[in-house]
Protein backbone atom coordinates (compact mmCIF):
# COMPACT_ATOMS: atom_id res chain seq x y z
CA UNK A 1 0.00 0.00 0.00
CA UNK A 2 2.91 2.52 0.61
CA UNK A 3 4.09 1.92 -2.53
CA UNK A 4 1.02 3.15 -4.09
CA UNK A 5 0.89 6.12 -2.23
CA UNK A 6 3.75 6.51 -3.43
CA UNK A 7 2.92 6.83 -6.99
CA UNK A 8 0.32 8.72 -6.28
CA UNK A 9 2.14 11.36 -5.03
CA UNK A 10 4.72 11.41 -7.59
CA UNK A 11 1.52 11.85 -9.87
CA UNK A 12 0.01 14.33 -7.97
CA UNK A 13 3.85 16.43 -7.59
CA UNK A 14 3.66 16.52 -11.42
CA UNK A 15 0.42 17.85 -11.62
CA UNK A 16 1.01 20.58 -8.84
CA UNK A 17 3.95 21.66 -10.88
CA UNK A 18 1.63 22.05 -14.03
CA UNK A 19 -1.01 23.90 -12.58
CA UNK A 20 -0.99 25.32 -8.86
CA UNK A 21 -4.58 25.77 -9.53
CA UNK A 22 -5.89 22.55 -10.18
CA UNK A 23 -5.21 18.83 -8.19
CA UNK A 24 -5.78 15.81 -8.94
CA UNK A 25 -6.59 12.71 -7.26
CA UNK A 26 -6.61 9.41 -8.49
CA UNK A 27 -7.45 6.06 -7.06
CA UNK A 28 -6.63 2.96 -9.14
CA UNK A 29 -6.51 -1.26 -9.37
CA UNK A 30 -5.12 -3.13 -11.53
CA UNK A 31 -5.42 -6.90 -12.09
CA UNK A 32 -2.64 -9.29 -10.19
CA UNK A 33 -2.77 -11.75 -13.03
CA UNK A 34 -2.38 -8.86 -15.92
CA UNK A 35 1.17 -9.13 -16.98
CA UNK A 36 0.93 -7.62 -20.66
CA UNK A 37 1.27 -3.99 -21.92
CA UNK A 38 -0.53 -2.98 -24.92
CA UNK A 39 1.53 -1.95 -28.06
CA UNK A 40 -1.94 -0.38 -29.04
CA UNK A 41 -4.78 1.47 -27.00
CA UNK A 42 -7.91 2.64 -28.30
CA UNK A 43 -10.06 4.79 -25.90
CA UNK A 44 -13.57 5.75 -25.70
CA UNK A 45 -14.27 8.88 -24.05
CA UNK A 46 -17.15 9.82 -23.00
CA UNK A 47 -16.17 13.39 -20.92
CA UNK A 48 -19.59 14.65 -21.48
CA UNK A 49 -21.37 17.47 -19.26
CA UNK A 50 -17.82 17.35 -17.09
CA UNK A 51 -15.74 18.29 -20.21
CA UNK A 52 -15.18 22.17 -20.87
CA UNK A 53 -17.37 22.42 -24.00
CA UNK A 54 -16.77 26.11 -25.06
CA UNK A 55 -15.84 25.18 -27.69
CA UNK A 56 -16.06 21.61 -27.32
CA UNK A 57 -14.81 20.39 -30.80
CA UNK A 58 -11.44 22.68 -30.08
CA UNK A 59 -10.87 20.91 -26.55
CA UNK A 60 -11.95 17.39 -27.65
CA UNK A 61 -9.40 17.89 -31.01
CA UNK A 62 -6.63 18.82 -28.22
CA UNK A 63 -7.33 16.26 -25.71
CA UNK A 64 -6.97 13.99 -28.72
CA UNK A 65 -3.87 15.14 -30.14
CA UNK A 66 -2.45 15.13 -26.87
CA UNK A 67 -3.49 11.78 -26.03
CA UNK A 68 -1.89 10.08 -28.98
CA UNK A 69 0.71 12.10 -28.75
CA UNK A 70 1.69 11.19 -25.32
CA UNK A 71 1.73 7.54 -25.83
CA UNK A 72 3.13 7.44 -29.93
CA UNK A 73 6.14 8.88 -27.80
CA UNK A 74 5.98 5.99 -25.68
CA UNK A 75 5.97 3.22 -28.39
CA UNK A 76 1.93 2.71 -28.20
CA UNK A 77 -0.25 3.20 -31.50
CA UNK A 78 -3.62 4.97 -29.98
CA UNK A 79 -6.63 6.53 -31.03
CA UNK A 80 -9.67 7.63 -29.76
CA UNK A 81 -13.24 8.00 -30.37
CA UNK A 82 -15.28 10.48 -28.29
CA UNK A 83 -19.06 9.78 -27.84
CA UNK A 84 -22.31 10.46 -25.18
CA UNK A 85 -21.76 7.41 -22.65
CA UNK A 86 -19.67 4.45 -22.96
CA UNK A 87 -22.47 2.37 -21.86
CA UNK A 88 -23.27 2.08 -25.46
CA UNK A 89 -20.83 0.73 -27.21
CA UNK A 90 -22.20 0.22 -30.33
CA UNK A 91 -20.99 3.22 -32.35
CA UNK A 92 -17.36 2.10 -31.09
CA UNK A 93 -17.40 -1.46 -31.24
CA UNK A 94 -16.95 -1.01 -35.34
CA UNK A 95 -14.10 1.69 -34.76
CA UNK A 96 -12.65 -0.82 -32.31
CA UNK A 97 -12.48 -3.67 -34.65
CA UNK A 98 -10.82 -1.39 -37.11
CA UNK A 99 -8.05 -0.04 -35.16
CA UNK A 100 -7.51 -3.69 -33.93
CA UNK A 101 -6.18 -2.76 -30.61
CA UNK A 102 -4.49 -4.95 -27.38
CA UNK A 103 -6.58 -2.46 -25.06
CA UNK A 104 -9.66 -1.01 -24.82
CA UNK A 105 -9.15 2.66 -22.47
CA UNK A 106 -13.12 3.73 -21.53
CA UNK A 107 -13.15 6.81 -20.14
CA UNK A 108 -16.52 8.21 -18.74
CA UNK A 109 -17.23 11.36 -16.85
CA UNK A 110 -19.39 10.63 -13.69
CA UNK A 111 -19.67 14.30 -11.88
CA UNK A 112 -19.43 17.60 -12.55
CA UNK A 113 -19.08 20.94 -10.47
CA UNK A 114 -19.97 24.64 -12.53
CA UNK A 115 -19.04 27.47 -11.03
CA UNK A 116 -20.35 30.63 -12.53
CA UNK A 117 -20.64 29.00 -15.70
CA UNK A 118 -17.08 27.80 -15.25
CA UNK A 119 -16.12 23.99 -14.41
CA UNK A 120 -14.32 23.73 -11.17
CA UNK A 121 -13.87 19.88 -10.52
CA UNK A 122 -14.94 16.62 -12.18
CA UNK A 123 -14.20 12.88 -11.25
CA UNK A 124 -14.04 10.61 -14.30
CA UNK A 125 -14.31 6.71 -14.38
CA UNK A 126 -11.79 4.62 -16.41
CA UNK A 127 -11.98 1.37 -17.31
CA UNK A 128 -9.15 -0.93 -19.63
CA UNK A 129 -10.40 -4.01 -21.16
CA UNK A 130 -7.48 -6.58 -22.20
CA UNK A 131 -9.00 -7.58 -25.62
CA UNK A 132 -7.13 -10.70 -25.91
CA UNK A 133 -8.59 -12.01 -22.29
CA UNK A 134 -11.84 -9.66 -22.69
CA UNK A 135 -11.30 -8.73 -19.32
CA UNK A 136 -11.14 -5.60 -17.14
CA UNK A 137 -7.58 -5.48 -15.97
CA UNK A 138 -7.40 -1.91 -14.64
CA UNK A 139 -9.67 0.64 -13.45
CA UNK A 140 -9.14 4.28 -11.98
CA UNK A 141 -10.94 7.09 -10.51
CA UNK A 142 -9.57 10.25 -10.84
CA UNK A 143 -10.59 13.71 -9.16
CA UNK A 144 -10.28 16.87 -10.32
CA UNK A 145 -10.46 20.22 -8.62
CA UNK A 146 -9.44 23.08 -10.10
CA UNK A 147 -11.05 27.32 -10.09
CA UNK A 148 -12.78 29.38 -12.05
CA UNK A 149 -9.73 30.62 -13.58
CA UNK A 150 -8.57 27.81 -15.27
CA UNK A 151 -8.70 27.30 -18.97
CA UNK A 152 -10.69 24.43 -20.63
CA UNK A 153 -7.21 22.93 -22.21
CA UNK A 154 -4.92 23.11 -18.91
CA UNK A 155 -8.27 21.48 -17.42
CA UNK A 156 -8.18 18.95 -19.98
CA UNK A 157 -3.96 18.45 -19.89
CA UNK A 158 -4.54 17.94 -16.46
CA UNK A 159 -7.06 15.32 -17.12
CA UNK A 160 -4.99 13.67 -19.33
CA UNK A 161 -1.91 13.78 -17.38
CA UNK A 162 -3.42 12.17 -14.72
CA UNK A 163 -4.77 9.24 -16.46
CA UNK A 164 -1.39 8.83 -18.40
CA UNK A 165 0.84 9.02 -15.21
CA UNK A 166 -0.96 6.20 -13.14
CA UNK A 167 -1.43 4.08 -15.97
CA UNK A 168 2.35 4.29 -15.87
CA UNK A 169 2.55 4.14 -12.50
CA UNK A 170 0.32 0.72 -12.27
CA UNK A 171 2.83 -0.32 -14.93
CA UNK A 172 -0.40 -0.83 -17.15
CA UNK A 173 2.53 1.06 -19.98
CA UNK A 174 5.74 1.65 -19.95
CA UNK A 175 7.34 3.50 -17.27
CA UNK A 176 8.82 5.61 -19.83
CA UNK A 177 5.47 7.12 -20.19
CA UNK A 178 5.37 9.19 -17.42
CA UNK A 179 4.50 12.91 -18.31
CA UNK A 180 7.57 14.51 -16.12
CA UNK A 181 6.61 18.78 -17.08
CA UNK A 182 5.13 19.20 -20.34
Amino acid sequence: MNYKVRRSALALATLFALSACATAETHSARSPNYDRMPKKIFAVAALGAGFPEAPLQKNQTHFAEKFRSYLQSCGISADILFVDTTALHLIADEKIKKFDPDSVLYIQWTKATLQQGALIDGIYHLDMRDMIGNVIVWNANVELKTNAYNTAFSYNDILLISIINQMAADKMIPANCLIQDK
